[in-house]
């Protein structure tokens, strides 16, 4: 049975630590046990959709995208090499995948010779969400997406600075270098935004 990709989504928040046995459940679906994926599926779509969301900005987009990453990590289990992570090789096909959603975004609205930068659209489900919540996630989305990518695997998905390097794959050293520059201009970004909108 093939991967369909209506994928079911569950909304239940899922641990980020990878389990023991994600490497027998990789070697069960190599070996056609399609069942052994579905818990793959089970285990981390939940946290690849949060990753997605963060990225994307839209909940339409991050679905689609948590549906085609679980389709590519199924349709190429056998590129998965014994040292890599289950878990850090699909957040990576994840991120790519991000990443060409947001440079279709940005070719789409050059056909209109308007930079997404210059577009003005209210965040998302912005009733829902306190006026700090909403501030953080516009300083996020003001990063460019390689930086966006290791603030949300560092900082809302908790994972060390050994397995974001392995994610996306990029020296240790660069990794910490770029990620205590983001946290500089996000702090001075967010004490000035937020002292200005309660002043």
């Amino acid at each position: 049975m093939a991967v369909s990709r209506r994928l079911v989504y569950t909304v239940s928040r899922l641990p980020m630590s990878t389990p023991n046995d994600d490497v027998l459940y990789v070697q069960a679906a190599l070996s056609g046990d399609t069942r052994a994926f579905g818990v793959l599926v089970d285990r981390y779509q939940t946290p690849v959709y949060n990753l997605a969301r963060r990225m994307l900005g839209n909940s339409a987009d991050a679905e689609d995208l948590t549906q085609e990453t679980f389709v590519l990590a199924y349709q190429n289990l056998k590129n998965l090499k014994v040292e890599q992570k289950f878990f850090s090789w699909l957040y990576a096909i994840a991120l790519n995948q991000s990443r060409r959603c947001l440079r279709r975004q940005r070719s789409w609205l050059s056909l209109f010779d308007t930079s997404a930068q210059q577009l003005k659209l209210p965040p998302p489900d912005i009733e829902e969400k306190s006026v700090r919540t909403v501030l953080v996630e516009q300083m996020l989305n003001s990063l460019n997406p390689v930086d966006r990518s290791l603030v949300i695997l560092r900082y809302y998905d908790d994972l060390s600075y050994e397995d974001i390097a392995a994610t996306v794959d990029m020296p240790l050293g660069t990794v910490k270098n770029r990620l205590h520059r983001c946290r500089e201009q996000l702090y001075r970004k967010y004490q000035s935004e937020f002292n200005h909108e309660t002043i």
